[in-house]
């Protein structure tokens, strides 16, 4: 009789598509290692959906979770086997009521928990999260897309959202390497998270050594969340290799109130000196020439006797491509090109990625044919002096997502 040694039976079952999880299922009866390959596989990933035509009929996410400890309870071992774990409500019942978050749910259970990602859920308070990561020392990978906090509560780690003072959560907590923040939705449907609540996850994560080997920073849910991170950037700069912030432009101010936080955000970007890959959101019309201006200083704060590895700046404008046009020019981005490309302080810099979206509400009822096209030339004249420098330029212009 012919074995297969696991590591070719892990191949095998691997290569199935998502469609094929019937042919999986099958090869589970072939034998028990086949089944315990089929199972690793299958409880690998867990999503669960919370409200009409998801996991759980109630808005609440306690539904859900307690149909998912069923199949714990009916097979604890399968607990051992998730890596992955997303808990996500529907977007429509965004400005639903809060649902105390995911509170009903033992993640220290999840034993081998490497990924948790937390979409559109409402939080007492992002303290919160200190319990839930106290209870997965294996977590790599947090992400909380488009979540929303009431800032007032008192966890069980010790931890008060509210004043100056922070204390540190009492348990140890996991070693995160990616911490991700995003909005998704857009930005007008969604409530800013709190300044104080979004510090106060920064430094008590700090106090706890939990970002000691952080290499991926995302925290674009607005502009107050980008501040929030600021003052932990210094402390991020030995392991932070990918960064990813949102700033808002000075007009209209009645839309973007936040646009002060810039010039500190820039300044914080400085003292990231092992970036390999930059990325920064700019919603709103860029200021002329202080946007430009203030990120050439930021790449200008380090020393030349200390290169760093930065590879690739990305530029995301949400904006009108002519508005973009008619406040930037060749002149700022020559400036910012004769820091970036100075071999001795960027000797591995050779990717700029500019990108435009345009709001929805412009391009239905302003944007003239071919627009695109040729806003998309246009900015590739004000990007020539990269060109210049043999850098990769990439120029998108698109309708926005959101």
């Amino acid at each position: 009789m012919v074995v297969l040694p696991p590591e070719l039976i892990y191949e095998v079952l691997n290569n199935f598509s998502e469609k094929d999880e019937d042919a999986r299922s099958t090869c589970a009866l072939i034998s028990r290692d086949w089944l315990a390959c089929v199972r690793s596989r299958r409880f690998s990933q867990v999503l669960i959906r919370i409200g009409p035509g998801g996991s759980g009929s109630s808005t609440n996410p306690r539904v859900a979770i307690e149909k998912f400890y069923e199949v714990l309870d009916a097979w604890p071992p399968a607990a051992s086997h998730v890596k992955s774990f997303t808990l996500e409500r529907p977007r429509k019942l965004f400005r639903a009521v809060p649902s105390n978050g995911c509170s009903g749910f033992e993640f220290s259970r999840l034993s081998n928990l490497r990924q948790l990602h937390l979409i559109n859920i409402c939080f007492p308070s992002l303290t919160y999260l200190f319990d839930v990561l106290a209870s997965t020392p294996a977590l790599e990978e947090l992400v909380l897309e488009d979540v929303s906090s009431t800032t007032e509560y008192y966890p069980a780690s010790g931890v008060r959202t509210r004043g100056t003072g922070v204390n540190p959560p009492s348990l140890p907590l996991c070693k995160l390497k990616e911490l991700r923040l995003p909005r998704v939705v857009g930005l007008t449907k969604a409530e800013p998270l709190a300044e104080h609540d979004v510090t106060a996850l920064a430094t008590g994560l700090l106090a706890a050594n939990a970002l000691a080997s952080l290499r991926t920073l995302d925290v674009t849910y607005g502009t107050i969340t980008t501040a929030g991170w600021l003052p932990a950037l210094p402390h991020l700069s030995h392991t932070l290799q990918t960064l990813t912030v949102r700033v808002n432009g000075p007009t209209p101010p009645e839309s973007c109130p936040y646009h002060h936080h810039t010039q500190r955000t820039l300044a914080g970007i400085g003292s990231c000196t092992n970036l390999r890959s930059l990325t920064i959101l700019h919603h709103g019309i860029p200021e002329s020439p202080g946007f430009m201006a203030g990120l050439a200083d930021a790449a200008l704060s380090g020393s030349d006797r200390q290169p760093q590895p930065l590879e690739r700046l990305t530029l995301v404008f949400i904006c009108p491509a002519e508005k973009l046009q008619s406040v930037a020019t060749q002149a700022q981005f020559s400036k910012l090109a004769s820091v970036l490309c100075r071999k001795v302080r960027f000797p591995a810099f050779s990717r700029l990625f500019v990108r435009v979206e345009e709001p929805r509400r412009y391009t239905q009822a302003q944007a003239p044919p071919n627009a695109a096209d040729e806003a998309t030339w246009k900015i590739k004249a004000m990007l020539v002096p990269f060109i210049e420098a043999r850098v990769g330029v990439d120029i998108d212009v698109v309708q926005e997502e959101h």
